[in-house]
């Protein structure tokens, strides 16, 4: 009788195990889960770590932009693209006969085109054309956003976003009038667009938000006096995040659900159902409901908000800060100005007038 009960118990034991390992399971299937744990983890391991410069890079002067794609860093100067490992060693260059030349970086190709014919090339790895393409009319930018290469173009006198697929094919274009084009986006649905553009009226400046689905369909339009639109999200489904020059908005439809006015806007950052706007010498978290959660002020100057495993770095020409929360994680002050930061994996690349420095992380002693 009491090997019985044993053996209940053992059975039991082993359906509580089972139950619990295939929640584990599930809740490892989700991508966003996963996400965070790993968020979690380096969150909590970076709290223990120093930063440190491993290695610097020459990489010369008047260097145009650098950005790291495909593992590697890329260099763009004088129509050439040069790629590097972050060794320092040169993996390939190629030069480009264009006529006032555009770079655009994104996830899966380079993107290169001469910004007067409209003509694209579509870079992979090896600095090879995948694709090219001619649209035919001047081209302002390229932003690959999901699977769409989202084109500023221009037609006339009309502004407009051409979108193409990943092998350059276009499967959309909308064109707005007599203004200009300040920001644009496309949606997680790949169906849904916003466009922000500027009107200048004798001594009135214009801004406007239009929100489109595939086909011209117009489902929003904004206006708002006397403000420069600098960035445009979309938040859930169907609410439009807006940064001016001055201002916060929350729109839902045609109506604004929250507003909040700043002074001296740097930089903004959204992550999932939180908002962090940098101004001034402060940055504060905001919740999607316009609440504020969190304010730090700092006695340095940063101008820009950068994601990083987990947690935030803000920086500006002489210092890097990391954060999590209000607490401070660490603080780096830079021998030379720094222009630009990018992350990397584990790493933070800095980018210096002629140089580029890997920045690691230690464990502190």
């Amino acid at each position: 009788m009491a090997e019985k009960k044993q053996e209940g118990k053992t059975h039991i034991g082993f359906k509580i195990f089972i139950i619990l390992l295939l929640g584990i399971i599930l809740f490892f299937l989700n991508e966003e889960n996963q996400i965070k744990f790993i968020q979690f983890i380096n969150g909590n391991l970076f709290a223990n770590l120093e930063p440190i410069i491993e290695k610097s890079i020459s990489i010369g002067e008047d260097i145009e932009k650098v950005f790291i794609h495909g593992g590697s860093i890329v260099l763009w100067k004088d129509n050439k693209l040069i790629k590097l490992d972050f060794d320092g060693n040169k993996q390939w260059e190629r030069d480009f006969i264009f006529d006032n030349t555009g770079i655009s970086v994104g996830e899966k190709y380079i993107y290169v085109f001469e910004k007067p014919s409209g003509i694209i090339h579509f870079l992979d790895t090896n600095g090879e054309t995948a694709h090219r393409v001619d649209l035919e009319t001047p081209i302002v930018n390229i932003v690959e956003k999901d699977k769409n290469v989202l084109v500023h173009i221009i037609k006339g006198n009309k502004e407009g976003i051409s979108t193409l697929d990943m092998e350059g094919n276009t499967i959309d274009e909308f064109l707005i009038g007599d203004k200009n084009i300040l920001t644009y986006d496309i949606n997680e649905d790949n169906f849904t667009y916003i466009i922000s553009s500027l009107k200048l009226d004798k001594n009135e400046i214009t801004s406007e938000v239009q929100v489109f689905k595939k086909g011209n369909e117009l489902l929003l339009e904004k206006e708002i006096k006397d403000e420069m639109i600098l960035y445009t999200n979309f938040i859930d489904k169907d609410k439009v995040l807006i940064m001016t020059d001055g201002s916060l908005y929350m729109l839902k439809e045609k109506e604004i659900l929250w507003e909040k006015e700043f002074q001296l806007i740097k930089d903004i950052y959204v992550d999932g159902s939180k908002i962090y706007i940098l101004y001034g010498n402060t940055i504060e978290t905001i919740s999607i409901d316009g609440e504020t959660q969190e304010k730090i002020s700092f006695t340095e100057e940063y101008k820009k908000i950068l994601p990083f495993n987990g947690y935030l770095i803000v920086y500006g020409d002489e210092y890097i800060l990391g954060l999590k929360k209000e607490e401070e994680l660490f603080k780096y002050k830079s021998e030379e100005p720094i222009l630009k930061i990018i992350e990397e994996l584990d790493k933070l690349i800095l980018i210096h007038e002629d140089k580029i420095e890997l920045m690691k992380f230690e464990k502190k002693a």
